[in-house]
């Protein structure tokens, strides 16, 4: 189909320069993808991740009212496709360790770099379109 379907983004981290970082360092389009909503708190998160049903989920784990592994676990109940990629701090590691046994995809540390970005994106718009190629 000639129709481009991007793939949904969210992003999902307490502190704004983090989510802006992301959201500005690469071109999205070039992943056929595109950010549809933002969120600073796990509980927020959820709610609008259920409602744009996205595909790609960055959270991190030290967020208010509901903590990143929360999230992620409802998240794998309500949208067993989303693919999930941590955002973490060195000082986190051990329960981003914990986070990876909930299939998280991958892993950002913070500050992210672009560089590093852009390689868990591409990895994981390659595993979105081997999905939509089995379905």
């Amino acid at each position: 189909h000639h129709h481009h379907h991007h793939w949904k983004v969210l992003i999902a981290d307490d502190e704004a320069i983090i989510r802006e970082g992301i959201r500005e360092s690469i071109d999205w389009n070039e992943f056929n993808m595109e950010v549809v909503a933002e969120a600073e708190d796990g509980e927020e998160a959820l709610e609008l991740a259920l409602r744009h049903r996205v595909d790609v989920l960055f959270v991190d784990l030290s967020m208010p009212i509901m903590d990143g592994l929360t999230l992620m676990k409802y998240a794998r109940e309500k949208l067993p496709n989303c693919h999930m990629i941590v955002i973490t701090g060195y000082d986190e590691f051990s329960y981003a360790q914990e986070a990876i046994r909930l299939q998280v995809d991958d892993y950002l540390l913070k500050p992210t770099d672009p560089q590093r970005l852009r390689e868990v994106v591409a990895k994981v718009k390659e595993k979105l379109e081997q999905e939509q190629k089995e379905k």
